[in-house]
């Protein structure tokens, strides 16, 4: 397929100055004579006698040649000259990526397809790809970088078969296929002896990184971990997968037994509290003999810069004593650079490394919302869908609560209501929490209401929904306490309510505390603080905020994204209807000098800023010596909602402290800090900073007043001032498609793999809800019998390819990902007769294997989606499932599974367009209206939704027709970039979304 004109656009114009095509000898003997580099490129990166294969990247201009398999992946890049009109090149472009190969025949079969007249058989290694590097600047790869590669393999070259040892007991004891990323390099780093750092978020699988060294090695592992409660649930899990696991514990009095268990070699992971470590000497000198590895779980409790220090696990340090020779590995989810130093000096670890891992939960939904009442705050989150439990959250749901008395509140409020909730703190005894906890592991209830000290200790990957009622403490704890939604990597939703008063009283507490604490500390606790203040203020991406607090050099993108967070939103949906865009700053340098005079003049820093903002507004109840102050009304143009959100933001960008007045705790006086008076004293007049969400919802308000005024002819001096208020805006970046078709989609029914999918698929998925119960069902009585968590009998995942596969025999359920063996032989007859029966009693087939193979040139492209994405992607290909149907089986909404499909077809994934009611008609007709009526602006939706009918068409059609047709024909200004870049040999930049994607 050649690159595709419109009819208004000559060739001339849009590939120019394009490099022709070279040619290579094609016999051997004369191939013999070239440079040593590119024959050592040939015979070591792709030739088929080698154990190890390259993945090869197209970006638009470039192929990236990348080998797989070191322990860091290192980069070969072959610059493209080749013309876009090329067909070998844009089939690539269509797919974006190629998938991974282990010879040139291979690579070349997914480049050019099929072979070129003169070539006997794609077995002509050479030949073949010489034709199709014809035109790469492979001569100019430096030889330094080349042999720097070749190096590090031959170093890394000796862990291969150890690597596929571990793989093989990966997929034993944990149902998995494959290491996630940086996994091995962890794991063989730790079985090399080296002491490890190590930062990943929670569900990305830590707990794997420790877990499978004592099993390669058939040794002793000694894990740190915070509570009896989690050891019991991880010890109760893994037993479950056929580890020999065990926990120590004063109150389990198993001294003894376990003693025995470790002299004969029985006990591969052994877990222990950190105050057992520094107290049982005898019992941990006796160990010293037979322990291989020591890991430490939850290690930002070492550090006195994490949220969560404790005083036994800062004593861990007596490890590197009585095991000298030991290698160590502390593991957390939540550390910022301080922590991660902090961890390895306390250990005094030796020639350690830190490794971090994505801090981005990209599954999560970050959400903010006001805190009034129970009932005004929780009723809209309640649903009726759970035909378990009833009204609930759609899941799994845990409720953090500050006190304990909002804890009783809340879980009296949701029986009255008829929610089945448990609760969780402190005060109750411990068999009140152990009940509360194991009801809740088991899903016998579905909510959960505790205090922050509920959610270390619990072990449960399905929890859908995390819930702050009331401010959390500081962005590290809030961070480490919603990464307990979403862990089987399906979507969650984090939400938190707070008012003002919640964060007075964690301000007046700092504050209160200041004398006991070292200075340093102080302001590393305000600053915690801070990061969660911005947080819930922002009106701007919350997750970037987490992003910038545990890493500032990876922030994600300025742009809105989908599924990201509540700002993100509303900032995607204003764009759609039209509504330009907030400028990311605004100028308060006048209001903010009012105010500092008012705070540091009027009232000299020893009164709250409730008494200067009354001062500026004018009010009657200011003192009598201050009634006379020129100060006395002049901003009285603001609301005193105003002026209080003015000050917050002030204070949150380090122009105010707080200070404690007299004796009373909760009485606070703010004054500048240094940075404001560096402002205040200088003659600087403008001071730009980002609004926060309070400030443009009051702001807001004002312009819909003032729009009013203007509408009825009352053009008061009310509604003028209110005009004052607008704010500064900027247009959205405008968006055009490029007359210049550069990829042509391909939908599903041109791959023969999607062929299968028929109309009865949709029949049939609607069917599978009932077997996913009856198995969940299944799950329940297990987990209740055995007293274990749910997923520790059927995960989520391995449910959901169940009731896929449908699988009747021991041998079938072998095909099940995330199904342990031990587990497969214990439940499996149990997990087929359901399938056999429930398949039997409605016709439906079973066994369902060759379902779920994509095509080559598509698999790669599904790893830039998330799990959820590619689940919702691959209901729809292999079952013809339309909106609807997807969103029942997931819970999701309509409009968030379009925007799925939606971010797959961007990648030039397929779907069935018949199936989502989009025509090649109805395409046509959106185009005429894009080039003809609209000047080829694709920047928002509305404008073309309106040319329509009424009922012709609807925004998930549109949704999906935009996608293509970004897809397909780019932006303006793409093809002379791509020009460029071949022109300059540097590669382009990453092709951004669609604009309704973005």
């Amino acid at each position: 397929m050649g690159l595709e004109m419109d009819r208004t656009t000559k060739p001339s114009e849009t590939v120019r100055n394009l490099p022709e095509r070279r040619s290579y000898p094609k016999h051997r003997s004369q191939r013999e004579t070239r440079d040593p580099i590119s024959r050592a490129v040939d015979h070591t990166y792709f030739h088929k006698s080698l154990p190890f294969a390259t993945e090869s990247v197209w970006t638009g201009a470039t192929f990236i040649h990348r080998k797989l398999g070191a322990t860091n992946l290192q980069n070969l890049r072959l610059q493209e000259t080749v013309s876009p009109a090329s067909p070998a090149h844009i089939r690539t472009a269509s797919g974006a990526h190629c998938s991974c190969v282990t010879t040139k025949s291979e690579f070349a079969r997914k480049m050019l397809g099929t072979p070129k007249a003169g070539y006997d058989s794609f077995d002509e290694d050479d030949s073949m790809f010489e034709d199709l590097a014809s035109t790469s600047a492979a001569k100019d790869i430096q030889k330094e970088k080349l042999n720097e590669v070749l190096s590090q393999d031959k170093e890394n070259s000796g862990d291969r078969p150890e690597k596929v040892k571990a793989e093989s007991l990966l997929k034993k004891y944990f149902g998995y296929d494959a290491f996630r990323p940086t996994q091995w390099e962890i794991i063989s780093r730790a079985l090399n002896g080296q002491d490890l750092v190590i930062v990943m978020s929670t569900g990305y699988g830590k707990s794997v990184c420790y877990q499978m060294p004592p099993i390669v090695k058939n040794a002793l592992t000694v894990v740190i971990s915070p509570l009896i409660s989690l050891m019991e649930d991880q010890v109760a899990n893994l037993k479950t997968c056929g580890i020999a696991a065990e926990y120590v514990s004063g109150d389990k009095g198993n001294y003894s037994e376990i003693w025995n268990m470790v002299k004969a070699n029985e006990i591969r992971l052994l877990y222990l509290t950190p105050e057992m470590v520094t107290t049982s000497t005898e019992f941990m000198s006796k160990l010293s003999k037979y322990v291989s590895f020591i890991a430490i779980d939850e290690a930002h409790c070492i550090s006195q810069w994490g949220h969560e220090f404790r005083p036994a696990y800062r004593n861990l340090h007596v490890l590197r004593e009585k095991y000298p020779n030991i290698p160590i590995m502390a593991l957390t989810a939540t550390a910022t650079e301080q922590v991660r130093q902090d961890i390895a000096k306390n250990l005094t670890m030796k020639d350690q490394k830190i490794i971090c891992g994505n801090f981005d939960r990209e599954n999560l939904y970050l959400e903010v919302r006001e805190l009034t009442s129970a009932p005004q705050d929780m009723r809209p989150l309640l649903s009726s869908t759970d035909e378990r439990h009833g009204k609930g959250f759609g899941g799994p749901a845990i409720i953090y609560c500050p006190t304990r008395a909002r804890v009783e509140e809340l879980n009296d409020y949701f029986h009255q209501i008829g929610v089945k909730s448990a609760m969780y703190h402190a005060g109750m005894t411990l068999k009140q929490r152990t009940d509360a906890h194991q009801n809740f592991s088991n899903d016998t209830v579905a909510v959960i209401v505790a205090t922050v000290a509920f959610g270390m200790g619990i072990d449960k990957k399905d929890v859908r929904v995390v819930i702050h009622y009331g401010a959390p403490k500081n962005i590290e704890s809030y961070y480490q306490e919603i990464g307990r939604a979403g862990r089987d990597g399906f979507p969650g939703k984090c939400i938190a309510f707070y008012n003002e008063k919640d964060l007075h009283t964690q301000r007046t507490m700092i504050v209160a505390n200041k004398s006991r604490m070292a200075d340093k500390y102080v302001k590393h606790l305000e600053t915690m603080h801070q990061y969660m203040e911005n947080f819930l203020r922002t009106a701007s991406c919350r997750r970037r905020i987490i992003l910038s607090h545990f890493d500032g050099a990876k922030r994600n993108s300025e742009e809105p994204k989908l599924d990201c967070c509540d700002n993100c939103t509303i900032a995607i949906k204003k764009k759609e209807i039209g509504i330009a865009a907030v400028s990311s700053k605004m100028d308060f340098g006048v209001e903010a000098r009012l105010l500092f005079t008012a705070v540091q003049d009027a009232y000299r820093g020893r009164a709250g800023v409730g008494k200067s903002v009354d001062l500026l507004r004018g009010v009657s109840k200011i003192p009598p010596y201050l009634q006379a102050n020129p100060l006395k009304g002049a901003g009285r143009h603001k609301s005193e909602a105003w002026w209080k959100a003015l000050a917050t933001l002030l204070r949150q960008n380090g122009y105010f402290v707080s200070e404690k007045i007299g004796d009373n705790a909760f009485a606070q006086a703010i004054r500048l800090s240094p940075k404001g008076e560096r402002f205040y004293e200088s003659s600087v007049r403008s001071l730009e900073l980002e609004p926060s969400a309070a400030l443009l919802s009051i702001a807001e308000r004002k312009e819909h007043v003032a729009a009013v005024s203007s509408s009825t002819g009352k053009n008061t001096e009310s509604a003028k001032r209110s005009a004052t208020l607008t704010l500064t805006t900027k247009v959205s970046e405008i968006k055009k498609l490029s007359s210049c078709k550069m990829r042509t989609y391909k939908e599903c029914r041109e791959y023969p793999e999607f062929k299968q999918s028929s109309t009865n698929d949709t029949h049939t998925m609607a069917q599978l809800g009932d077997l996913r119960k009856a198995l969940e069902d299944m799950r329940i009585a297990i987990s209740t019998e055995l007293v274990v968590p749910c997923n520790a009998v059927l995960s989520n995942s391995a449910i959901q390819q169940i009731t896929s596969i449908r699988p009747t025999s021991t041998a079938s359920l072998e095909n099940v990902g995330d199904l342990p063996e031990a587990r497969r032989l214990k439940y499996g007859a149990r997990i087929t007769a359901i399938c056999r029966e429930f398949c039997n009693s409605r016709g439906l087939k079973s066994d369902v294997f060759n379902r779920n193979s994509m095509p080559d040139e598509l698999t790669c492209l599904l790893d830039q989606l998330t799990p959820t994405i590619v689940e919702c992607y691959k209901i729809h290909v292999f079952s013809s499932a339309n909106l609807k149907s997807i969103a029942d089986a997931r819970k999701l909404a309509l409009s968030t599974v379009v925007n799925y499909l939606a971010k797959a077809m961007a990648l030039g994934l397929p779907v069935h367009l018949e199936v989502l009611n989009v025509t090649p008609k109805l395409k046509e007709k959106v185009m005429s209206i894009i080039y003809d009526q609209l000047d080829s602006d694709v920047t928002r939706m509305k404008p073309i939704f309106e040319k329509f009918p009424e009922g012709e068409i609807d925004y998930n059609q549109l949704k999906v027709i935009l996608s293509i047709l970004e897809f397909e024909y780019g932006h303006q200004g793409e093809i002379q970039q791509l020009i460029q870049v071949q022109e300059s040999g540097e590669p382009p930049a990453k092709r951004s979304l669609p604009s309704i994607l973005s």
